[in-house]
């Protein structure tokens, strides 16, 4: 029995399912396929030429087969539905949007003034604000537009200069009461002294008032401005890190900060060590913390006034990313309020360890490990860690009486009890007379100890009558007036 042929190649080919052309193509007469040879000597056969007619083939398309039909009518659908599709889209894209209602505070006059910068500065005596809170303040006669202005020059047209809000360490009147202080450095060598902040003596023209709050009312300068090189220039802005810096601000517009650079210079941060910093600033102006001063020889001296000593606390946690900004924020910080003080103030770090099942209790090296981990090198020596299990080892419970919360959290966890670590931490170090608590997603753009020691006087002279009512209401100048018109407002609003 002979086996079945094999298909041949042409059979195979899948375009012939397809009327690729029109033309019709006859076999010539006598061609056999088996004897394909030029120098055959079969004779022709008798063969009957077709002779073409006018528009034999105008109907050709009826002799497809339905599957032909199908294929043809499947490609027309779909490239009409993705033509139609396109031009749709193109219309859509081309109209309109419909207006949608406007937000609340979009209804308010658009405020610019926080977009003037340095180069349109003007002294305070001529500064006239776009948004004026009472009617007594007169209108500014022109706003400066919005955009950069080409006419106005390429540097700022008043200098930085030193901004120190401490107290005049050196005067008579002040070492009549206290212990002199002793400055501070970056270094153990003493070769950097701890560095100054700059600020200028003006307002961006038509700058606009805050609607929150008073800087008169907390006794903050509001007749000076801070720009990002004078205020964080010395901590590391604006300079590469093979200087020390941290590579910040060299490509963006730096007018003024040559003026900066050549008051504070440039600070090599890379082998900073915060807290050996504050360590030997402390031991420097120990007698100012006493009631017994000394000389420089030890001697007993005449009693002076005591300087009380703060702890500054920063809430951190594990996994938390310190970016460049915050490093920035941080080192002012520390130098601000502890450094250039002579040692009025402490900062530490309390970092919150999530994971309790390492037992930073247990082991040192575990708790090396895990601090190395999750702090930067230049604040290991402020930084003391905390977790939930240490508090509940701490604080055992039960507690009975406490109040249920929706998010169904331990008492002992960081959301309900923020304050167990603290208090921990306040046992921990006696010799602080007070404690604050800072959180880390808060940023204050101003001088840190100008900040700071403003806000505790002001709280002192508060009431602690409708302390609470007072608080949970927003001071808005031009609407309430005065904080005693405030103050009694709120207390007729509780009665």
């Amino acid at each position: 029995m002979r086996a079945a042929a094999l298909p041949r190649l042409q059979d195979l080919n899948p375009l012939k399912f397809l009327p690729l052309s029109r033309v019709s193509y006859a076999r010539l007469p006598g061609y056999d396929s088996s004897n394909a040879s030029p120098f055959s000597i079969q004779p022709l056969k008798k063969y009957r030429w077709r002779s073409p007619s006018p528009g034999s083939d105008r109907f050709s398309f009826l002799r497809w087969s339905p599957f032909r039909l199908a294929v043809l009518a499947i490609t027309i659908a779909l490239c009409v539905a993705l033509l139609g599709g396109g031009i749709r889209h193109h219309i859509v894209k081309k109209g309109e949007p419909p207006p949608r209602e406007l937000f609340t505070w979009e209804h308010f006059d658009r405020l610019d003034g926080y977009y003037y910068g340095v180069r349109t500065l003007v002294s305070p005596s001529k500064y006239r604000p776009e948004n004026p809170l009472r009617n007594t303040t007169e209108l500014p006669a022109s706003v400066t537009p919005r955009g950069v202005d080409k006419s106005l020059p390429k540097e700022p047209p008043l200098d930085p200069v030193r901004y120190s809000p401490y107290p005049d360490f050196e005067s008579a009147e002040y070492l009549h009461d206290h212990a002199p202080v002793q400055p501070c450095y970056l270094d153990e060598e003493k070769r950097t002294p701890a560095p100054d902040t700059y600020a200028y003596p003006g307002l961006p023209s038509n700058m606009s008032q805050p609607y929150f709050g008073s800087y008169g009312e907390l006794g903050l300068a509001d007749d000076v401005c801070f720009d990002r090189y004078g205020r964080f220039g010395p901590y590391g802005y604006g300079y590469n890190m093979s200087e020390g810096g941290l590579g910040l601000g060299n490509i963006s517009e730096s007018g003024g900060s040559e003026k900066v650079f050549a008051a504070a210079g440039k600070v090599d941060y890379r082998n900073m060590d915060w807290g050996t910093a504050q360590k030997k600033c402390y031991e420097k102006n120990r007698a100012r913390f006493e009631n017994v001063a000394t000389d420089s020889s030890g001697n007993t001296t005449n009693s002076k006034k005591k300087v009380q000593r703060h702890a500054y606390v920063l809430r951190t946690w594990t996994g938390f990313f310190y970016n460049d900004h915050q490093l920035l924020s941080l080192r002012a910080m520390i130098n601000e309020l502890s450094l250039k003080s002579g040692g009025e103030y402490d900062v530490h770090f309390l970092v919150h360890v999530k994971d309790d099942s390492i037992p930073i209790w247990a082991s040192d090296e575990t708790y090396e490990k895990t601090l190395r981990d999750n702090v930067p090198r230049e604040f290991w020596n402020i930084s003391t860690l905390w977790s939930e299990g240490q508090m509940v080892n701490y604080y055992p419970p039960p507690f009975p009486d406490n109040v249920a919360n929706m998010a169904g959290s331990g008492i002992h966890g960081v959301y309900r009890s923020a304050h167990f670590p603290l208090q921990w931490f306040a046992q921990q170090h006696p010799e602080y007379d007070f404690f604050w608590n800072w959180e880390m997603d808060l940023r204050y753009t101003g001088h840190y100890y100008e900040f700071h020691s403003q806000v505790g006087r002001w709280a002192a002279r508060q009431p602690r009558k409708g302390l609470w009512e007072r608080g949970a209401r927003f001071y808005i100048p031009g609407f309430h007036g005065s904080w005693a018109d405030f103050t009694a407002r709120v207390e007729a609003e509780t009665r």
